[in-house]
C-alpha cells in the first residue's frame, strides 16, 4: 500500500516533467507584456553582523510573486510572503516587496537572475534590536531558474535581506539575514 502510495504521487510530481522535456519553456524568448506567477518555499537566518543585535533567528516562509517583463531580460515583480519564526513559533508576520529582476545568463531552458527587493515587513512582536514592529527591508538575491516544462520552471534562489526602522525609533540596529527558497514560476504565454 505505501509503495503504491509513493509511486502514485512520482508519477504525479514527475509525469509531467518527463512528457515535457521536448517542449521546454525558453528564457531567451520572453517578451515584454509577458506574466510571470510564482509560489516558493523559504528558510531563513539572522546573522551575527551587526554583532549589537542579540536577535538569533530562523525562520520558515511562503511567498507568492506575480511579476510582468518589461523587456526580455528585465522584469518587475511583487512578492507577498507570510513568516513564521521557527524559533519561537507563536511570532509570524509578513513581507510585501517590490522586484527588480535581471536576467544576467540564458542559456536556452536555465538562466541566472540578479534581484533587488525594496519593501515593508511585520511580525506580530519585535525582535529585540528594533523598536518597531514594521520595518523597512532591503534584499539582493541571486536565483537560478530552469524550465520543467512549455510554461513553467523550478526556482532556486539565495537573498541577503536587511530589516530595519530606518532610525524612525531606538533601537534600530539592523537586522541581516540570509533566506535560501525553492520554488515554481507559471509563465504567460505572449
Amino acid at each position: 500500500m505505501k509503495r503504491r502510495a509513493i509511486a502514485a504521487l512520482l508519477t504525479l510530481f514527475l509525469g509531467p516533467i518527463s512528457l515535457a522535456r521536448a517542449e521546454r519553456l525558453r528564457f531567451d524568448s520572453f517578451k515584454p507584456g509577458q506574466i510571470e506567477l510564482g509560489v516558493g518555499a523559504a528558510y531563513g537566518a539572522t546573522h551575527k553582523i551587526p554583532s549589537l543585535a542579540k536577535d538569533r533567528a530562523r525562520f520558515d516562509q511562503f511567498k507568492i510573486r506575480v511579476g510582468r517583463f518589461s523587456s526580455p531580460r528585465l522584469e518587475f515583480a511583487v512578492e507577498i510572503a507570510a513568516a513564521r519564526q521557527s524559533n519561537k513559533p507563536q511570532n509570524a508576520g509578513w513581507s510585501a516587496t517590490g522586484c527588480l529582476r535581471y536576467y544576467a545568463s540564458i542559456r536556452g531552458s536555465t538562466a541566472v537572475a540578479l534581484d533587488l527587493n525594496i519593501g515593508l515587513t511585520e511580525f506580530e512582536q519585535r525582535l529585540t534590536s528594533q523598536s518597531t514592529r514594521i520595518n523597512f527591508t532591503e534584499q539582493l538575491g541571486v536565483a537560478v531558474q530552469h524550465s520543467v516544462g512549455p510554461s513553467s520552471a523550478i526556482t532556486i534562489e539565495y537573498k541577503f535581506s536587511h530589516n530595519s526602522n530606518a532610525g524612525i525609533k531606538m533601537p534600530n540596529l539592523g537586522i541581516n539575514a540570509s533566506i535560501v527558497s525553492i520554488g515554481w514560476s507559471w509563465y504567460t504565454e505572449k
